[in-house]
């Protein structure tokens, strides 16, 4: 609601679509517990004003790649339709105010649960097929499977056919893998259209780190509807999973430059060094505390950086400069061209 609300005050009359994207602190007045605390930091980023499936899958892929940059690694993602849900709760006769409900027992998994609270008020057919319906997961074929069987409720197959239009496009980005889910239903009623969770099983209960979908809010603030799909990511319990992961160690990145003397050639190579670092979008920090060179090292290796650039009278003498990573511990001579292209 936030970034409606920025863009109903600011962002209306920018060319569409817009992408904006947000972190900060939120908060919950909950118990708290371990990856759930009262204060929680969020990251966010929603594409605003298109209705196409293009940008249902540039979001999903979004959340998928900001969360493996963070150095995670085996995301299960699930892709689903809300509207599609409710639409077939709607068509087999559940009543509104028992839909809301519905859903948190749906998104629980809880089929026992959703048949005690239909039983008596909803044919038992009408029962199995939702039963059936939410339970159902796989590939983007069920969606296909769905289609057909449920052809009788046009509102449902519309929905599903965006769904399937959706993961088409996902299925463009490379080393994404998803499942189909038709159970998810998220717990706000603004969400729409295609929705999806990413979760990682090793926080247990809390293994949701991930959960977006497409919604309308702009009616909330004087607009038309205006379709806009978005997501939020939970670092707090992104930083728990990586501590966790037997596969996550320590970063490194960046390089320190650590000239071995103060000598005036020694420097202008050293800063020369930094800055050709710094103009290939190499983080570099020179060496301005004239620790030893031993001293030196050791610092930039518990600072984390993924290389040392060492620079003395030798050095100056071939025009190169000595780099070590930090990580392998390899060691070579490079020219200052050469160090630019470090991170290639």
């Amino acid at each position: 609601a936030a970034v409606m609300r920025l863009y109903s005050t600011s962002l209306t009359h920018a060319p569409k679509p817009v992408r904006v994207f947000y972190t900060g602190p939120c908060f919950r007045y909950e118990r708290p517990q371990k990856g759930r605390y009262r204060e929680f930091f969020q990251f966010g980023a929603e594409l605003i004003g298109t209705p196409q499936p293009e940008g249902d899958a540039e979001i999903i892929a979004l959340a998928v790649r900001s969360i493996e940059a963070a150095g995670m690694e085996d995301l299960e993602v699930r892709v689903g339709h809300v509207g599609a849900l409710r639409s077939l709760l709607d068509s087999l006769g559940v009543p509104a105010e028992m839909v809301a409900k519905a859903f948190p027992l749906i998104d629980k998994g809880d089929v026992e649960g959703l048949r005690g609270l239909l039983m008596d008020k909803v044919e038992d057919s009408s029962i199995e097929i939702i039963e059936d319906y939410v339970s159902t997961t796989g590939d983007i074929a069920v969606v296909e499977g769905a289609i057909a069987s449920l052809a009788r409720f046009p509102e449902v197959t519309e929905a599903l056919e965006r769904l399937r239009a959706s993961l088409e496009q996902l299925d463009a980005y490379e080393g994404i893998g998803y499942e189909v889910d038709l159970g998810i239903a998220r717990g706000l009623d603004y969400y729409m259209g295609v929705v999806f969770e990413v979760d990682w099983q090793g926080l247990g209960a809390e293994k949701q780190v991930c959960g977006g979908g497409a919604y309308e809010l702009g009616q909330l603030f004087g607009l038309d509807n205006v379709p806009a799909t978005g997501f939020a990511i939970g670092m707090d319990r992104v930083d728990i999973a990586v501590s966790m992961s037997s596969q996550a160690g320590p970063v490194r990145e960046g390089a320190m430059v650590v000239p071995m003397d103060r000598d005036g050639k020694v420097m202008h190579l050293a800063v020369a060094a930094a800055e050709a670092l710094r103009s290939s979008g190499i983080r570099a920090e020179l060496e301005v505390m004239r620790r030893g060179t031993g001293k030196a090292l050791k610092g930039a290796d518990a600072r984390l950086f993924r290389w040392a650039v060492i620079i003395g009278s030798d050095e100056v003498a071939q025009g190169k400069v000595a780099v070590k990573d930090l990580e392998s511990g390899e060691q070579r001579m490079l020219t200052l061209d050469e160090l630019a292209g470090l991170g290639s």
